[in-house]
């Protein structure tokens, strides 16, 4: 075979392992984007609301816990003796006296609806290996830490479900209060009422387990999508308020 023959064949298998690379890197490279863009829209549609909200509520806990542990109660949250009572009160209790015992219990409720969706929608995640298998089980702890303090699984399961719609998200503060007002649909968002006024008499207890879980998630799912402290976050945006106010007098 000549030498010109030869040169010739190397060339044109050199041309084709060139082409057939560079597909190949293409293809890589496709699928690199592609897997990008999934993982974004998994973030932009659960996970960054569950961050936030689950921030949101170790705040909101935290700060009823601290209130409690230094005067023996939350008067704050005290405002009827048993969620019953809510059904009959009108819109200014919702937006004033009532506020802070039924936004709280708004932004638990949130928080079920946001887990409640990850948990259904996980198998149509495609996480990092052993990703999702760590994510269900701190969320099925935090769960099980609210049904020994007597919100049970399936009515946390009940509440995300229902203040959550496909096309427009979770029920609004305004919306979320109207739910109360009517009896029949009291009795089944009852027990976040009647967590947070056992929390607020004094019962604290439970309220720590359950900040322990949700800081442990929420960390979690921070270094699952290379994320920040959410909870740090919120924690010092909180005092730098606080003492913004303190200054001012």
């Amino acid at each position: 075979m000549s030498s010109d023959l030869i040169n010739a064949l190397i060339a044109a298998g050199t041309s084709i392992a060139v082409v057939v690379l560079s597909q190949f890197l293409i293809h890589i490279k496709d699928r690199s984007q592609l897997r990008k863009k999934e993982l974004d829209a998994v973030l932009k549609e659960y996970f960054n609301p569950i961050r936030f909200m689950l921030s949101e509520n170790y705040f909101r806990i935290s700060q009823i816990v601290d209130k409690v542990k230094r005067e023996g109660s939350a008067k704050k949250l005290l405002t009827v003796n048993h969620s019953s009572e809510i059904s009959g009160k009108d819109d200014e209790w919702f937006s004033g006296e009532g506020c802070y015992l039924v936004s709280s219990g708004y932004l638990l409720a949130c928080m079920f609806s946001y887990i409640d969706n990850i948990r259904t929608k996980l198998s149509f995640f495609r996480l990092p290996h052993n990703t999702d298998t760590e994510l269900i089980r701190l969320i099925n702890k935090l769960t099980a830490e609210f049904s020994t303090a007597g919100i049970y699984y399936v009515i946390q399961m009940d509440i995300g479900k229902k203040i959550y719609n496909a096309e427009t998200g979770v029920l609004s503060y305004r919306e979320f209060c109207m739910l109360f007002k009517n009896e029949q649909d009291l009795v089944w968002y009852s027990s976040i009422i009647d967590f947070f006024l056992a929390l607020g008499r004094g019962g604290y207890q439970k309220a720590e387990y359950i900040l322990k879980d949700i800081e442990e998630l929420t960390h979690y799912i921070d270094y699952a999508v290379s994320g920040g402290g959410s909870i740090e976050q919120k924690m010092r945006a909180e005092q730098e308020v606080s003492d913004k106010i303190s200054y001012l007098g």
